[in-house]
């Protein structure tokens, strides 16, 4: 095991992030990026004028108009603001300010509105105004309902009009991460953008000649960074994209290249930029999941049994090999993510192995789906077509995940930092000893911080044996 860390000197960084997450939760004092915002129930609840700045582009209500607005009176409180329909040539924009009288809700229904100051921002300059645009193609083609909301957030990460039962199922049914755009995804587009940078096979990817090894690349990083910048620059797809880019550049200057040194220098680029992202449950849960693939894999991969198909059979041959390794990568996964999950949600998915041999090919078939759809689905018939083998995977995805979360047990409700000890007291045999809650409760949140370590350390002790193993065959 020490030469495994001997090799591996990246892996010293994971001990100071273990330190400062405990040094943040002792205090109570992390770091957050901003201000702190004002609950609005400690406000007046009457109608008041307010200044509200538009952070997204207009979307289209029955009956108003609906934009993601930042209150500047309140702190840049964020919620969602509506407006009556008028005609849409008075429609303010992105970025602009509204001097809006209203109540402050969560949900702001403007009663009166004026322009305060305008600002033409234009949609391809933010995030959102992307991610909206896309989602507005989609609806064009005909794409909506519960599948349009499942398409923009697998597929561009915006989930503000994911449907609340479908999370609810994807979440009880294991397969969060599926719309969580994270390395699943940048897989998928890296593995689209190798086939079409090689005119599918016609040139080998990153071979040997060094100039067109380099521009291959380079198409291959700029256009996962824009992916990144579009779906909106989480810690999790920050972290593929910088993965992806570095298996890229080894390749590109010819050197072998370490799962666990990119892994943590991914994470050391990151936290450099944000230290924030530390406490992120989306930075914790992606490092926890990647780490425990990359040590969890190779000895899974070793343990592998052979087994001979017949002469007609040999078309199962890939289906083994496929299934019996996302079954390894499912369990490195919830291993390394258990304890955080625990933590934060308090339950976990008993059918998280189904889930994923279910949900993972049809992201796969979305993924490729939705990059056909939005670049050669242009021409409208085409477009059209696409959106309507699209809308199928996405429906049969939907109805996957909620048959697998209406299955008798499918979730465990356990969470490791509320447990509590009954009578308020333990006793010990005649001598009176007692242990209170008081102390419980401080020792468990500890407790809970300290077990992702301890589930790497056995990860580590896994892959220190299984090599081994291989060592003394």
């Amino acid at each position: 095991m020490f030469n495994t860390l001997r090799r591996t000197p990246f892996l010293f960084l994971l001990l100071p992030l273990v330190l400062l997450i405990l040094w943040g939760k002792a205090t109570e004092q992390p770091w957050v990026a901003g201000t702190k915002a004002v609950p609005l129930d400690t406000i007046d609840s009457t109608y008041h004028l307010y200044r509200a700045v538009l952070t997204s582009t207009p979307i289209e209500r029955p009956k108003t108009w609906r934009y993601d607005a930042s209150l500047i009176d309140l702190k840049d409180y964020a919620l969602r603001l509506y407006i009556n329909k008028v005609s849409e040539d008075s429609l303010p924009h992105l970025g602009d300010t509204l001097l809006v009288y209203a109540q402050p809700r969560e949900r702001m229904f403007a009663r009166y509105w004026t322009l305060y100051g305008a600002n033409q921002t234009p949609w391809w300059r933010t995030p959102r105004g992307w991610q909206q645009r896309l989602e507005q193609r989609y609806a064009e083609l005909g794409i909506s309902g519960r599948e349009l909301g499942t398409v923009s957030a697998l597929t561009l990460g915006y989930r503000e009009d994911l449907d609340q039962d479908i999370r609810r199922a994807f979440s009880a049914a294991g397969a969060m991460h599926v719309l969580a755009v994270s390395g699943l995804h940048t897989g998928i587009l890296m593995t689209v953008l190798m086939m079409i940078v090689t005119l599918f096979g016609r040139f080998k990817p990153l071979y040997h000649e060094t100039g067109k090894q380099v521009v291959q690349g380079l198409i291959i990083i700029a256009l996962l960074s824009g992916y990144a910048y579009i779906t909106g620059g989480s810690p999790s797809i920050i972290r593929s994209v910088i993965m992806a880019s570095l298996f890229v550049v080894a390749g590109m200057v010819h050197r072998p290249s370490s799962m666990l040194n990119i892994i943590f220098a991914a994470a050391f680029i990151i936290l450099i930029i944000n230290p924030s992202d530390l406490f992120s449950v989306s930075f914790q849960l992606s490092f926890a999941a990647v780490i425990a693939i990359a040590l969890f894999g190779d000895g899974w991969n070793a343990m592998m049994p052979t087994i001979h198909f017949a002469r007609p059979f040999r078309w199962c041959y890939p289906i083994y090999y496929y299934v019996y390794a996302l079954i390894g990568m499912s369990l490195a996964a919830q291993i390394g993510t258990m304890p955080i999950t625990l933590h934060y949600f308090g339950q976990m998915s008993n059918y998280f192995l189904f889930t994923n041999l279910l949900v993972i090919p049809l992201a796969w078939c979305m993924m490729v789906g939705g990059v056909a759809t939005l670049t050669i689905g242009w021409w409208t018939p085409l477009g059209k077509l696409l959106a309507w083998v699209l809308n199928g995977i996405t429906w049969l995805m939907n109805t996957s995940v909620q048959w697998i979360e209406s299955l008798p047990g499918s979730t465990t409700q356990l969470s490791i930092s509320q447990l509590a000890i009954s009578n308020n007291q333990l006793s010990i045999t005649n001598n009176q000893l007692s242990i209170s809650n008081n102390l419980t409760s401080s020792l468990l949140p500890l407790i809970s911080y300290l077990l992702p370590l301890i589930s790497l350390l056995l990860l580590l002790a896994w892959k220190y044996f299984t090599t081994q193993h291989l060592k003394w065959k």
